[in-house]
């Protein structure tokens, strides 16, 4: 009886992950895509007169600028993305708190927050150069890996004048778009394509830190197999 109810217990648990790890590739906002197609790279130019172009776009609902740099925060190098509204909301996914809406204001990576020691309400020390200034740590999110090494549960998010009180000369080179309910998106993906092939045009992918997980994820399934 011991034996059995062993048995099942895995064998119920072995199905709920495999669920979980089935609706988190199925929904990239939960691995920090929370937009449908990016724009541009980090060796784009200055790409605001194009976000205004796409947003009128009738299959489009969100657009906003974003421009990129390696800060240190609390003695930690952190690929930090920086937003700025064009239309609609397109924030990065939050786990904890709430996006960055003012200067000195800053969301971290789970991993990263981990790392540094921080929690939702603290301040950190950020720098770049001979530039420091204290921020404050508003909320806990996914961050996809937009630039740099960073990997699944690290980053950095703010303003794009949060940004730029240590980086004065930072870009708008991406440009993330969210479609409408219902729209064509791969019609959407293609049209882009076709405008900026030089900038390059991204959808979501799943992280390298996931992309192993994703191999062996029928492995549960044998272990299941074998305890029924």
């Amino acid at each position: 009886i011991l034996g059995t109810a062993l048995g099942v217990a895995i064998i119920a648990a072995v199905l709920s992950f495999t669920s979980s790890i089935g609706h988190l590739f199925d929904e990239p906002s939960l691995y920090g895509w929370n937009w449908d197609v990016q724009v541009g790279s980090a060796f784009s130019p200055e790409l605001a007169e194009d976000a205004e172009r796409i947003a009128t776009g009738p299959s489009v609902e969100a657009v906003a600028l974003a421009g990129q740099a390696r800060l240190t925060i609390g003695g930690e190098q952190v690929d930090t993305l920086a937003l700025e509204r064009v239309q609609g909301d397109v924030e990065p996914t939050v786990v904890e708190g709430r996006v960055a809406s003012a200067p000195d204001e800053v969301l971290l990576g789970g991993r990263t927050m981990r790392d540094l020691d921080l929690s939702v309400g603290d301040e950190a020390s950020v720098t770049f150069g001979d530039r420091t200034a204290r921020m404050r740590v508003v909320g806990r999110g996914v961050l996809s890996e937009f630039a740099g090494g960073a990997g699944l549960g690290e980053g950095a998010a703010m303003t794009i004048e949060g940004l730029r009180r240590f980086v004065p000369d930072t870009i708008r080179n991406f440009v993330l778009v969210r479609a409408r309910p219902g729209a064509d998106r791969d019609a959407l993906v293609d049209g882009l394509r076709l405008d900026y092939a030089d900038e390059g045009v991204f959808v979501p992918e799943t992280p390298s830190d996931l992309a192993d997980l994703e191999r062996v994820s029928s492995l549960p399934f044998v272990v299941a197999g074998l305890l029924g």
